[in-house]
């Protein structure tokens, strides 16, 4: 079976925006993206802080005339592109951009603009919207503006599936390459924080509310006083390829993707089921995928939202998958540094582990200070560690029960 390489990566995370600085103040722990929520009100809601990026020029990626065609999500994705492009050294040619396909996932997508065009519609009535709007606040702005800014001529496909988004888009970008359908695959997270939709997930009950006044102890996943996660937002983009075509023009891969999986709890559109079953599944059926024993792999990079049920659930499948190997096997979550950016989660999640692999080293879960009982696997509470990392499985979960696990592995 044809090997799928990941040859270039590219970040715009709460942590930095790119994946050096990322995974920098990822690895050596008590960084934190959380902060205090700038960009709207928030003074009258139960949380106040979040993930925000405060720190992102677009003009450092495109020209002033298509910063103001393009919604901010779309801006984070074509960022991440540009730098996955530039790390993999992949030149688009003629040929070559009609065998390049666009995979973006994002749960919000075009959101922050789409509220603000609402609200300029009541204000003012809806002929004075700009002509831009329908197609710079669509869901599928991102891929399509990240193919015409490269010229790019293969499928371009958008997914939306809550905080499985990129993960999902990763699992059809291997299909598509395993069935040549395309020779290189570009697959981006990207994800924002609006201001309605951050009090939608106020009013879920969802999020943390204790830890206004310290916002870098908000997210604390396993942990016993962990009370709600941190939503956050930002990209992450990956570039894959068949190992042998990376081989031909030498370019080092920075990791494997051996398999990937999918399933759904048919639980509950509110709930996590609760024994993790499906969580579990999709461990089984990826690890099957890659071809790879649960005693082999050597790290997981969990989902730990910081959600008790959640967290609990994900424990408990780990140990079903597992067995004893479980209580062996190094398992951390990202999100106590970054909180969740939602549908851009899976792909940095991706790119931290593929840096575990290639630093061998694994970041640690922050804020992990007093354990929950019921969490009571090795989660790498506060400090990074030093570790063989040959194989790594990537764990995520989304609002109505869908689950997906992405094996990796060392070259």
């Amino acid at each position: 079976m044809e090997q799928i390489a990941i040859t270039g990566m590219g970040v715009i995370s709460p942590l930095g925006n790119d994946v050096e600085k990322f995974w920098h103040d990822l690895l050596l722990g008590g960084y934190s993206g959380i902060g205090a929520i700038r960009r709207f009100d928030v003074s009258d809601l139960p949380t106040r802080i979040g993930g925000e990026i405060n720190n992102f020029d677009p003009l450092d990626y495109m020209d002033k005339k298509s910063v103001k065609r393009t919604a901010r999500f779309t801006q984070f994705g074509l960022a991440a592109a540009k730098q996955a492009f530039e790390n993999a050294g992949l030149e688009i040619t003629d040929q070559s951009r009609h065998e390049i396909g666009v995979y973006v996932g994002s749960s919000t997508c075009g959101l922050v603009e789409i509220e603000a065009m609402i609200q300029l519609g009541i204000e003012t009535g809806y002929n004075r919207l700009p002509v831009i709007t329908p197609i710079r606040d669509c869901n599928h702005a991102a891929a399509y503006t990240i193919a015409c800014q490269h010229n790019i001529t293969g499928p371009a496909i958008t997914f939306t599936s809550a905080c499985n988004a990129s993960a999902n888009a990763i699992e059809i970008a291997l299909d598509q390459l395993m069935l040549s359908k395309v020779r290189t695959a570009l697959v981006v997270g990207a994800e924002v924080i609006s201001h309605h939709g951050f009090k939608a997930l106020c009013l879920s009950g969802a999020m943390s509310t204790k830890h206004n006044h310290h916002p870098s102890k908000a997210s604390r996943p396993f942990d016993r006083e962990r009370d709600g996660f941190v939503v956050a937002e930002g990209a992450g983009a990956i570039i894959l390829e068949k190992l042998s075509d990376a081989k031909k023009r030498g370019k080092k891969p920075h990791a494997v993707l051996a398999g990937c999986a999918s399933t759904v709890d048919g639980f509950s559109v509110l709930k996590c089921e609760p024994e993790g079953r499906q969580i579990s599944m999709a461990m089984v059926k990826a690890l099957k995928h890659a071809r790879i024993n649960t005693d082999h792999v050597d790290y997981i990079s969990a989902h730990g939202p910081s959600m008790p049920d959640t967290d609990r659930a994900e424990t408990i499948a780990i140990k079903r998958t597992f067995k004893d190997h479980a209580f062996r096997l190094p398992t951390s979550s990202i999100k106590g540094a970054i909180g969740s950016p939602l549908g851009a989660t899976n792909i940095l999640q991706v790119i931290a582990a593929s840096k575990s692999i290639e630093n061998q080293a694994v970041p640690p879960t922050l804020n992990l200070e007093t354990p929950d009982t019921d969490c009571d696997l090795d989660y790498v509470p506060e400090e990074p560690r030093d570790l063989k990392v040959n194989c790594a499985l990537i764990n995520s979960h989304a609002y109505g029960g869908g689950n997906a696990s992405i094996v990796l592995t060392r070259l």
